[in-house]
């Protein structure tokens, strides 16, 4: 069974994950972030550890989304390989 610290954890790497993709790595700043989430960069250092923990968590995340939206677009896409790029990028 997932504990409730691993479910937090985890909503907390998707949500930042949404203000990468939307403002950049330079939106991870422990306090800003944690602002914008509505908790404390106590709180985020306490469910990552580190801030290093935090940004390779969130990236992961980013690239497991890029993975999964990749193989679902390649298989049946009318999108050519040229415009590939740019229709992920507005997609993400």
């Amino acid at each position: 069974m997932i504990d409730t610290r691993t479910l937090k954890r985890a909503a907390l790497t998707e949500a930042l994950a949404d203000v990468v993709l939307a403002e950049g790595v330079d939106a991870l700043s422990l306090r800003p972030a944690a602002a914008r989430l509505g908790t404390s960069d106590r709180m985020l250092l306490y469910y990552f550890g580190t801030k290093a923990e935090l940004v390779q968590d969130v990236l992961a995340c980013i690239a497991g989304r890029f993975s999964v939206y990749l193989a679902s677009t390649t298989n049946n896409s009318r999108i050519p390989p040229q415009n590939m790029v740019g229709h992920t990028a507005n997609a993400m």
